[in-house]
């Protein structure tokens, strides 16, 4: 998308007059459903991903009240499903599935929040390399979707402060409380007839392959304070960061004796 037509720019400042399907992929995100609704934004159809079944179970029945439609859909029926709501916009949540060209096409709107500051760090699970690079700040970004992953331009971001003593962990939740408001917030932008920026490519940094277990593997030959980077990137409880001794594999938990009474671990 080089640049914008009168059409689409009327559009985009259409947000609260659609119907909306969103694609939902965490229950830890279930925020931004809940922020939408409380703008009076009207969903058409909540989707979650079968593959994540088990992860939505305990909340599933609530959804179902909350929203018009709620429904489990696998990766090959989704495309088919969209086509009989083509007059709907499209947001997607850490759905674990890109929109195919054609079903970008098919929507008047495809908004997406990407759990990092755009250009910086796009890709499924970039997370992980926040923390290991050390960067002062993570975010969120609510962009326009296009069909290369997270390049679209932006709407809207919103950034927290991360310490030394933030993990994986704590770094999603902080960025995850940022974004009902974040998407509020671009709503209400798009809605006064803000054309959204384009990225700068220049500043792009990809990760386009999904973290794995075997990654949390560290090397015990680097310095401590990048072991110590490491480790703070590794989610100890999908994937701990790990060394083997004798051939047995050990894995690492980080914890702080001293914190304040007040503060939570987040190195847990």
């Amino acid at each position: 998308m080089n640049g914008y037509s009168e059409n689409l720019s009327q559009t985009l400042s259409e947000v609260y007059e659609h119907s909306w399907i969103v694609l939902l992929g965490s229950p830890s995100r279930l925020g931004i459903v809940e922020a939408l609704i409380g703008e009076g934004i009207e969903i058409e159809l909540l989707i979650l991903p079968e593959s994540r079944r088990t992860n939505f179970e305990e909340i599933f029945s609530l959804l179902q009240e909350t929203v018009h439609d709620c429904r489990f859909v696998s990766k090959d029926s989704f495309s088919n499903l969209s086509s009989d709501l083509s007059g709907c916009a499209i947001l997607s949540v850490g759905y674990p599935y890109l929109l195919e060209a054609e079903t970008i096409k098919r929507h008047p709107i495809c908004l997406n929040v990407h759990p990092t500051l755009l250009p910086k760090y796009r890709g499924p699970t970039t997370g992980a390399f926040v923390i290991k690079n050390n960067e002062k700040f993570a975010g969120s970004t609510v962009h326009i979707i296009e069909d290369d992953p997270d390049t679209g331009p932006i709407v809207c971001q919103s950034k927290v402060e991360l310490t030394r003593f933030d993990t994986v962990k704590s770094m999603q939740e902080k960025v995850y409380a940022l974004e009902p408001q974040l998407i509020v917030d671009a709503f209400r932008k798009l809605r006064t007839g803000l054309i959204p920026e384009p990225q700068d490519d220049k500043m792009a940094s990809i990760y386009a392959r999904k973290r794995i277990p075997e990654d949390s593997e560290i090397d015990a030959n680097q310095s401590l304070s990048l072991l110590y980077d490491e480790i703070r990137s590794c989610d100890p409880d999908t994937y701990p960061a790990f060394f083997y001794v004798e051939g047995e594999k050990v894995c690492i938990r980080l914890w702080r004796p001293d914190r304040g009474e007040d503060e939570p671990d987040s190195m847990l």
